[in-house]
């Protein structure tokens, strides 16, 4: 039976392309290398093109990748909340719930989060060759 668990609503506040990437990142059918590879692409090396450590899947890629702790420390010191600490893709795009805002500053903030995950996506996507 197919999993109905996810956290992504549609963003009024964000670009279709963004809202579209966040579900696709989610449900893990975004071409990481380790995803290409699990698809039959012959690839000799999967590790994380921004860091160079770590097998380049979504979760490291968005979570555990040095790249993207620096965008979520920026991230929340701009926004003024705690330091965001995210282990997976789900766990990042939930982290609006769990960051002690209301209202409109909450979706605002679910934005931020899903514009910074297409900006870590696009700088992943210019450094390959």
């Amino acid at each position: 039976m197919p999993s109905v668990d996810f956290v992504v609503e549609w963003s009024n506040l964000v670009t279709a392309k963004c809202n579209l990437h966040a579900w696709k990142a989610e449900m893990g059918k975004i071409p990481t290398l380790a995803a290409l590879v699990k698809r039959g692409v012959v690839i000799d090396n999967t590790t994380c093109i921004l860091c160079n450590s770590g097998e380049e899947n979504a979760d490291h890629l968005f979570t555990r990748c040095i790249v993207a702790a620096q965008v979520w420390f920026a991230v929340s010191r701009w926004c003024k909340i705690a330091p965001v600490i995210a282990a997976s893709v789900k766990e990042v795009l939930e982290v609006h719930n769990q960051a002690g805002l209301a209202g409109k500053a909450r979706g605002v903030f679910c934005g931020i989060v899903r514009v910074a995950c297409w900006c870590i996506w696009r700088a992943r996507n210019s450094l390959k060759v």
